[in-house]
């Protein structure tokens, strides 16, 4: 904690330095910039945020009219919950830059993790304006995620269906769809949903999250244990809903399978919220059967 806090003051001494500094850049120093920019993106692909942020440092340190530097530095910085510095440097991307949508997608989650829900609307906009943008189904689905928190669920259905039809394999899609279905329903508890279209949206949007981002190996591979257990909690509710318990007990149990039965009962700490979609299929299998148990 106390090495990220230097990190944050070097950061803070080097924006100033950047900020007063002269526009017109060496080929010596914007050679060196790239280096430094290379390095920093390379580290943040390994995750290792805290040299991604040293080199990023030195990058825009040695070529402040260097874009991607800033908005890779925008990256690492809103991770590390930085917020307002990652603000500028999205910002002083853009000013460089003007029609870098990437830059203009990642504010629009920035204000999105802010509440400046509005605002990152029109971010995403403008990130969608931009015919070139290689990555339209981001900005496509965070526009939907946006309206879902100002209460809007019909722009916010039809946002993240453009997404998933842009790109298929855009897993979080399936998960913000699916959720929204749930909360239709019940939203609570081991209770399935009573409404025949919520539980047919739920299997649909779980079921295509399991064909496009579990069954592809590549794909599978980046999707993290508590999104997995998630969309089997949500594909058993909505086999549940449609009255097909057998099934939704599959979902249920696969969902928990390979977890350690006395951890996932008493869970502690980070575990607890790790755990939690797996330990509602625990208890939903177990509904599941005693409600099974009591058929005549």
């Amino acid at each position: 904690m106390h090495t990220f806090f230097c990190s944050r003051a070097a950061f803070l001494i080097a924006f100033v330095g950047v900020a007063g500094c002269a526009t017109w850049v060496s080929p010596k120093q914007r050679e060196s910039a790239r280096i430094s920019y290379d390095l920093g993106v390379e580290s943040l692909n390994r995750q290792d945020l805290h040299t991604a942020l040293r080199e990023l440092m030195a990058a825009v340190q040695s070529d402040p009219l260097l874009p991607q530097a800033h908005q890779a530095l925008g990256l690492v910085l809103h991770t590390l919950h930085h917020d307002a510095d990652a603000e500028v440097h999205y910002r002083r991307a853009l000013a460089l830059k003007t029609d870098y949508s990437e830059a203009t997608n990642n504010l629009g989650v920035l204000l999105l993790d802010t509440g400046r829900y509005a605002e990152a609307i029109d971010a995403f906009g403008v990130a969608l304006g931009n015919v070139l943008y290689p990555t339209p189904y981001l900005a496509e689905g965070n526009m939907g995620w946006a309206y879902y928190h100002l209460g809007d669920m019909a722009q916010a259905r039809q946002h993240v269906e453009a997404a998933v039809r842009l790109e298929p394999r855009f897993c979080r899609g399936y998960q913000w769809l699916a959720r929204m279905a749930w909360e239709q329903g019940p939203g609570v508890g081991e209770v399935p949903p009573r409404d025949a279209e919520v539980a047919a949206q739920m299997v649909q949007h779980s079921r295509r999250f399991v064909r496009h981002c579990l069954e592809d190996g590549q794909v599978a591979k980046t999707v993290a244990p508590t999104y997995r257990q998630q969309m089997l909690y949500y594909l058993g509710m909505g086999l549940w809903g449609q009255n097909e318990p057998q099934r939704a007990l599959e979902q249920f149990t696969q969902c928990t399978a390979g977890l350690d039965p006395v951890r996932l009962r008493a869970p502690t700490g980070e575990a607890a919220a790790d755990l939690s979609y797996a330990r509602r299929c625990q208890r939903s299998a177990a509904a599941v059967a005693a409600a099974a148990a009591l058929s005549p």
